[in-house]
């Protein structure tokens, strides 16, 4: 079990059991960096190729079926606004129902 933190634009905070933190895939960013030290020169955008881990990697390619899942379970069926809840074990036991029912 390993713990990182991936630097972008802001921290990301991963926890993985699997994978490794060597280099995966590379992704293109869109930076402005000052290239010429001359005094009062503009920077210039630049076009960064920055590896990130393989343990990212494995997220990043799940990470949009995760999504799609809590859509279907919250949009298309609909079972947390149609049934009225008043305690906290029945949202429980519908949200688990749901999953259920999206994954068959």
């Amino acid at each position: 079990m390993m713990a990182y933190v991936l630097m972008d634009r802001e921290r990301i905070y991963f926890i993985s059991n699997n994978s490794c933190l060597e280099d995966g895939r590379l992704y293109e960013r869109q930076i402005w960096r000052q290239v010429d030290d001359t005094p009062n020169v503009p920077p210039d955008n630049a076009t960064v190729n920055v590896p990130q881990p393989q343990a990212s990697d494995i997220y990043y390619d799940v990470c949009g079926n995760i999504d799609q899942h809590n859509r279907h379970r919250q949009d298309t069926l609909n079972v947390e606004g149609k049934l009225v809840r008043n305690d906290w074990s029945m949202r429980v036991n519908m949200i688990v129902l749901s999953i259920i029912f999206i994954d068959t």
